[in-house]
């Protein structure tokens, strides 16, 4: 079985650059910022929501500044 983890920030077309700015990461979305983490059945297990939290640990307070709150991040597993 395949899993897909993703951590989504719903933040607007006009704002995915400043944010990946601010998480020092791309995205590959044009509708709003995403990192994908894929894991197949034979890989060891991932553990996305850490991984996730080094993304955004420490700069809640710049997003904020740019019109992202806490709400408007997701984090969640696709099967």
């Amino acid at each position: 079985m395949k899993y897909t983890y993703i951590l989504r920030v719903d933040c607007g077309k006009d704002k995915i650059k400043i944010v990946s700015d601010i998480l020092g990461v791309d995205t590959n979305s044009n509708n709003y910022w995403e990192q994908i983490l894929i894991e197949e059945a034979l890989d060891p297990p991932v553990n996305f929501v850490d991984r996730f939290f080094k993304i955004i640990e420490g700069k809640y307070q710049k997003l904020s500044m740019v019109g992202v709150h806490k709400n408007d991040i997701q984090h969640f597993r696709q099967l």
